[in-house]
C-alpha cells in the first residue's frame, strides 16, 4: 500500500511532529509513506515540498493571503482562524505520486484549499489535531456549539449575523465534501465526541487512535532511576505540566492549575510537592 501523508509542515509544531514520527513508523514497518507539506524543514528525501526560493517565498506567504477575509471582522477575537479559500496545486501533485490511500493532518496555514480536498478521488484518513476540519473555521469552539448546526454568528469574529464567514465556510465544507469516502481519526475520546457532534462529521466513521511514539526512544525505566538521572528528589510528589503557549493560551487550562497549587502549597503539603 501506497501512503501520502498531507500535512503544512514536517516538523515544524506538534502536529506536524505528530504526523512525521506517523511516516517514521510507516517506514520502520515497510509501508510506501510520502508527505506532501507546504513547507519542507527536515532533509527527509521523503517529504515532498517546496526547495526553490522563489517557491519556498510563495509557500510562506499563503498563511497572509489566507488571512485576508479575516480583516473584514476588526473587532475580532486573537485566535486562529481559518478560511482556507486561497487556490493550491496540491491536485496535480497527489496525481502525480498515486497513492492509494491519502491521511491528512494538520493543513491550514493557507495549504490546502477546502474545495481541493473534494476532488482528490482517493480514499482519505483525516487525522484531526484540532477541531477546524468540522467547524467554520475556529480551531476550537471555546464553548460555542454552532458548529453542531450550520456556524454564523460567530463568538470568535464578533459577528452577529448569521450569513458571515463562518458559514461560508461551513457551507464551502458542506458542499465540497458531500461525497467523500473519508474516515475520520482523533486523538482523544474528547475530540471524538465533537467531531460525531458536529453537522459536518456526525455520519462519517470516527476512529480513536491517539500518537504512537517510538518505544525505542522513549520507554518507562524505574521511578527511582528516573529521578536519580534528572537530579529530581526522590522524598516528594512531582507535578509536571506543559505545553506550546501552555500559560497563556487559556484552553491549556493552567488558570486551573495555578489557584489549585496556590491552595495545596496554603494546605500544608508545601514540603512534599514539587
Amino acid at each position: 500500500m501506497k501512503t501520502l501523508i498531507v500535512s503544512s509542515f514536517d516538523i515544524s509544531g506538534g502536529a506536524a511532529r505528530a504526523a512525521y514520527r506517523l511516516h517514521q513508523g510507516f517506514h520502520s514497518i515497510n509501508l510506501d509513506s510520502q508527505i506532501l507539506v507546504q513547507e519542507k524543514f527536515s532533509h527527509d528525501q521523503t517529504v515532498i515540498g517546496p526547495t526553490k526560493k522563489l517557491t519556498q517565498g510563495l509557500a510562506r506567504s499563503r498563511w497572509t493571503f489566507g488571512a485576508l477575509p479575516q480583516k473584514l471582522y476588526p473587532q475580532r477575537e486573537d485566535k486562529t482562524f481559518s478560511s482556507q479559500w486561497f487556490p493550491d496545486a496540491v491536485v496535480p501533485k497527489v496525481a502525480r505520486l498515486k497513492p492509494d490511500i491519502i491521511n491528512l493532518h494538520w493543513i491550514c496555514a493557507g495549504y490546502v484549499q477546502i474545495e481541493t480536498i473534494g476532488k482528490l478521488k482517493r480514499p482519505i484518513v483525516w487525522t484531526l489535531h484540532d477541531m477546524w476540519p468540522f467547524t467554520g473555521g475556529c480551531h476550537y469552539n471555546h464553548d460555542c456549539d454552532r458548529y453542531t448546526v450550520s456556524c454564523g454568528n460567530c463568538p470568535q469574529l464578533n459577528s452577529s449575523k448569521d450569513w458571515d464567514l463562518s458559514r461560508w465556510v461551513w457551507q464551502r465544507k458542506a458542499k465540497a465534501w458531500r461525497n467523500l469516502d473519508l474516515t475520520v481519526v482523533t486523538l482523544s475520546s474528547w475530540l471524538a465526541k465533537c467531531a460525531s457532534a458536529s453537522s459536518l462529521f456526525q455520519d462519517l466513521r470516527i476512529e480513536l487512535i491517539p500518537n504512537g511514539i517510538d518505544t525505542q526512544q522513549y520507554r518507562p525505566i524505574h521511578q527511582q532511576v528516573a529521578r536519580e538521572l534528572l537530579n529530581l528528589p526522590q522524598d516528594k510528589q512531582l507535578i509536571l505540566f506543559g505545553g506550546v503557549n501552555a500559560t497563556s493560551q487559556k484552553r491549556k487550562g493552567f488558570q486551573l492549575l495555578q489557584p489549585a497549587l496556590q491552595e495545596l502549597s496554603q494546605s500544608g503539603w508545601r514540603h512534599q510537592l514539587e
